[in-house]
């Protein structure tokens, strides 16, 4: 009975926040590693000034070159932060743990390109907005029949070409994006295939990608001789625009015995496999050594031979699985199904790579200071062929260990338009439908080049770019979360802009009450924590690089960067207390205020409140722009979470016309806040005594005509519970 007793208080003494970031995540990517001199020398640095700007979590990195994770991790611990690792060590040896880190396994490769897509037309009612088929196929080299309705292929659908109505030709070619673009022009899939680039050795390679053609073959033409070919298949490139067929690459004996760039498939080949009256499959294999040899594969990044290969990645560039019909038999193609080495791997030996990559997350947690690692970070931003793979590994993490994550980025945003109305392809839908992540990241960074802060720039407006680029993105991502309790959202808020010396160039480092707005706005979506990308940028002596809150000159010297540094470090602890506290709430919706209307239509039943406005005033370009979060109890009550976005004026002169233009050192003079704003609640007729308290400052706001008024300013946030005056002050 006492080691009963001792036991239970053992376990009284677990302490329930077993996490640093427990319970409201507030996280960087600092990068933080041991196989880079500037991260081992400023290691202390930039814990401390982690520390100073209130994060409980960062991103850290280990590879190969790593043989002390452990010291990281301790400081790490010391400090109080946790960690997301970042676990890019390799080994091509499957005895070695290395062989179970994330992020390679998460490069690997698959992709089922089914063969009916060839346009933006639906082929079943409505897919023609489904973000999961992104991919169709070219008419650049013409490509000859139609889809069909067929209840055993794999979509219920086939592309079919019949002999005696169609002329022989290709079946398939090059792949493009399915949607034209805003040219309305096709466009090729240029380099989203990847490849990890270090479990590929240019001598001695063993690795290849599987291709399976998966055709049903009838209607044999009544005179052919096992010689005669009835399908052939040829992958081939195209570079620089240009059509290419791989040097060999395919090169096989056909029945007359020359050599042909093209694998047949002939009528004895048919009658070998028993003259099948179904879908076969059709297997094709080639070595990457020989896709390197061709061109297809390659690690000229930059599309110059003069310059180094990419250091991490190979890419296919325009990949075109090309399948040739000889016009002597009826051909069905159901799709096709393309898979690398690795992905291969993980899949035909699912039990091995799961009790592999959990031993090494064990592993990793069991050293000193491992206790930290709160989550394994897969591929950043992976594109869709990666997908299937991180789905893989997710589904082998185990609940006791750290569970997978990414941030996703939202890739040729607003380039693909899927039909009339203003309704676009967009990278992060196609993510939660395809790799289905526990945990979405949306990396959103909506301060970019050709960003303007007047009202009549159209869809480059910043509170349009808002709506469209990154709250579109939180609201859905919360509805996604919503549906499991497993998942979590945690946005990846921009803090950070790359300066060329002339220009930004990607990114622009946001003024200072819209980075208020930003670090603020997740809190709108019910967010359960968020990350902020980055701590630092390395900037070189001319003051070109990444500009963040932090900057490494010439990866030597630490400077803060005070026009960005200061805003966060007085907002975070702010997002901090506002972010515990909403944990209790149930998110019920998002909405923007305007002068005469809110958007998108909210439910409001049961909090008493019947409108949200903002008061007109005229003391600015614009009005309106008040992001509102609703959130409940179960014991009835209601809180609203308001972020005044209205932020910044822009102030052009000679030296800049455009923010694009801003250095960092005049982002002071380039622009100001705006006045407050007065954000009105207006209130049921029959709620009898309607107030707002203000969770932070303790403020009571009573209703006048029920109707509430509260000024904002600029950028700001606040926490406004519903309650009832006199009752609060009979509890008083």
């Amino acid at each position: 009975m006492k080691y009963y007793i001792l036991y239970l208080l053992a376990f009284c003494l677990i302490p329930l926040n077993a996490f640093h970031s427990e319970p409201f995540l507030l996280g960087t990517y600092s990068y933080l590693q041991n196989d880079k001199r500037f991260f081992t020398e400023h290691r202390d640095e930039l814990i401390s000034y982690m520390k100073d700007l209130s994060f409980n979590i960062n991103v850290i990195e280990t590879t190969n070159s790593d043989s002390d994770l452990s010291s990281l991790l301790q400081a790490l611990d010391r400090a109080k932060l946790d960690a997301v690792l970042t676990d890019k060590q390799w080994s091509n040896d499957p005895k070695d743990p290395r062989r179970f880190s994330a992020v390679p396994l998460a490069t690997s490769n698959y992709h089922r390109f089914e063969a009916e897509f060839t346009d933006s037309r639906e082929v079943k009612k409505g897919d023609n907005l489904n973000p999961k088929f992104w991919y169709g196929n070219s008419n650049v080299t013409k490509r000859i029949g139609r889809a069909i309705q067929d209840p055993k292929a794999s979509y219920e659908h086939a592309w079919q070409v019949k002999r005696g109505e169609d002329k022989a030709g290709w079946a398939y070619t090059d792949i493009i994006m399915r949607w034209p673009d805003r040219m309305g022009k096709s466009v090729k899939l240029y380099d989203e295939i990847r490849f990890h680039k270090t479990h590929l050795e240019t001598k001695g390679d063993t690795d290849s990608l599987y291709l399976s053609y998966r055709v049903k073959i009838t209607n044999l033409a009544p005179d052919l001789t096992d010689s005669d070919p009835l399908l052939s298949i040829q992958l081939y490139a195209h570079l620089g625009g240009k059509r290419e067929f791989g040097e060999k690459i395919t090169a096989s004996k056909n029945a007359k015995g020359r050599q042909e760039e093209r694998r047949y498939f002939s009528l004895g080949d048919f009658k070998a496999m028993g003259n099948p009256e179904g879908y076969i499959d059709l297997p094709f294999t080639i070595s990457y050594n020989d896709l390197r040899a061709s061109k297809i594969m390659t690690d000229d990044w930059d599309n110059n031979p003069e310059t180094p290969g990419h250091w991490w990645w190979y890419i296919f560039r325009h990949f075109a699985p090309g399948l040739y019909w000889h016009g002597n038999c009826d051909l069905s193609l159901d799709y096709i199904d393309m898979e690398d080495e690795i992905h291969r791997d993980l899949r035909q030996n699912y039990a091995f790579y799961k009790k592999g990559i959990n031993e090494r997350l064990r592993a990793h947690r069991a050293l000193a200071g491992g206790n930290v690692i709160r989550y394994t970070y897969s591929m950043d931003e992976p594109f869709q062929t990666h997908l299937s793979s991180f789905n893989l590994i997710q589904s082998m993490i185990e609940e006791d260990n750290p569970q997978l994550c990414a941030a996703s980025y939202d890739v040729s945003h607003r380039t693909f338009k899927l039909d009339k109305k203003d309704n676009w392809w967009n990278f992060p839908d196609m993510i939660r439908a395809v790799a289905q992540p526990r945990i979405m990241m949306p990396d959103i960074y909506p301060i970019q080049p050709g960003i303007l802060y007047e009202p009549d720039a159209g869809e480059n407006f910043y509170q349009n770019v808002l709506d469209y680029r990154l709250l579109k993105g939180y609201r859905e991502s919360k509805h996604y979360a919503s549906q499991d309790p497993k998942r979590k959202l945690y946005p990846v808020v921009q803090v950070f802009g790359y300066w060329s010396g002339a220009r930004w160039w990607s990114w622009i480092m946001p003024p200072r009450a819209t980075q208020k707005a930003l670090l603020f706005l997740p809190l709108c979506y019910g967010a359960q924590g968020l990350y902020q990308y980055q701590l630092q940028g390395f900037v070189d002596s001319s003051d070109v690089g990444y500009y963040a809150p932090l900057i490494a000159i010439d990866s030597r010297e630490i400077k803060k960067v005070d026009y960005v540094y200061d805003v966060v470090k007085e907002v975070n602890p702010r997002v901090l207390s506002f972010g515990k506290e909403l944990l209790d709430w149930d998110w019920l919706g998002a909405t923007t205020a305007m002068t005469y209307s809110n958007y998108p239509k909210l439910d409001y039943a049961g909090s008493g409140i019947r409108k949200l406005r903002v008061e007109e005033a005229c003391n600015g370009s614009y009005e309106g722009y008040v992001e509102t979060g609703l959130y409940a109890k179960s014991s009835g009550e209601y809180a609203i979470f308001v972020v005044n976005r209205r932020s910044n004026e822009f102030h052009p002169n000679e030296k800049y016309s455009t923010p694009d233009f801003v250095s960092p050192e005049n982002y002071r003079d380039a622009y100001s806040e705006f006045e407050p704003q007065t954000f009105k609640v207006i209130f049921d007729r029959d709620v009898k005594y309607p107030a707002l308290l203000d969770m932070e400052s303790k403020e009571l706001y009573k209703a006048k005509r029920h109707m509430v008024k509260i000024k904002i300013p600029a950028g700001e946030a606040k926490l406004l519970k519903v309650v009832d005056w006199k009752d609060l002050k009979t509890q008083q």
